[in-house]
């Protein structure tokens, strides 16, 4: 989330820092979004993401591009602009500025259908996305993972999320603040003679020396780069870093 705008919706429920008005939180999120229609809601599994089950309900907003993925077998695609239905098709539609295109099983999406099975051109339908825990006055939300540390212990929960093939030494990035809500960032240097990196234990029980109350994971290895002032200072395995999809910036202010 970027200026309260949901991009993605989270994958394995993985942990994440939200970044309010006043403090920080930090939890393991699960997207709670909702399709609604003629008085009936179904449930919608992820925002902008790859299927990863046949049976989901999966919205695309134009942040993920001008099409939609085609629908899984026996599917439908819904596209929605300004709050009403504006095309229904198998294949793959465009998505709308302003809008998104909802894919998923038809047996699911004919819930919101009229009572010939047939969706309504310029039927109204809303799209409502909260968050478990209820985060709803929000600002940004990053994710990562596994956690580093949890209410001020060390906490590194790796199978849970599905992460369990990156705790050997590597180059790492993590988040996390204090119990009086300062903001701390880590980068470390690895895969070099000079620095072999971190563990997550390492990590984690770093972070909770230097102060940290919850901290979290970020990803590393090449991805590891910390720039100050538009300069990159710490020594990533490719100069000058590699391409990402992810960062977390900061804006100084006087």
């Amino acid at each position: 989330m970027i200026n309260k705008k949901m991009y993605t919706g989270p994958i394995y429920n993985r942990v994440a820092m939200g970044i309010f008005n006043d403090r920080y939180d930090m939890a393991r999120i699960q997207l709670n979004a909702t399709l609604k229609a003629d008085g009936k809601t179904i449930k919608v599994d992820n925002i902008n993401q790859p299927r990863m089950l046949s049976t989901y309900v999966i919205a695309y907003t134009p942040e993920w591009g001008k099409m939609a993925p085609p629908s899984p077998q026996y599917g439908k695609e819904i596209a929605v602009k300004d709050n009403k239905i504006v095309e229904i098709s198998n294949s793959p539609l465009a998505i709308p500025e302003d809008g998104y295109v909802i894919v998923g099983p038809s047996q699911q999406l004919n819930q919101i259908s009229d009572k010939n099975g047939t969706e309504e051109i310029g039927k109204k339908i809303k799209l409502e996305v909260l968050t478990i825990p209820n985060w709803d006055d929000v600002n940004h939300i990053i994710s990562g993972g596994p956690y580093l540390v949890k209410n001020g212990e060390v906490f590194v929960d790796m199978t849970e999320q599905k992460l369990g093939s990156i705790g050997g030494r590597n180059p790492r990035t993590a988040v996390g603040y204090t119990n009086d809500n300062n903001l701390i960032i880590v980068t470390v240097d690895g895969r070099e003679s000079t620095s072999v990196g971190m563990t997550l234990f390492e990590l984690a029980n770093f972070m909770k020396s230097i102060g940290c109350y919850n901290a979290m994971n970020l990803d590393g290895g090449g991805s590891t780069v910390l720039y100050v002032n538009g300069h990159v200072v710490n020594h990533p395995q490719v100069t000058g870093g590699i391409a990402l999809s992810n960062a977390l910036t900061l804006n100084k202010i006087n």
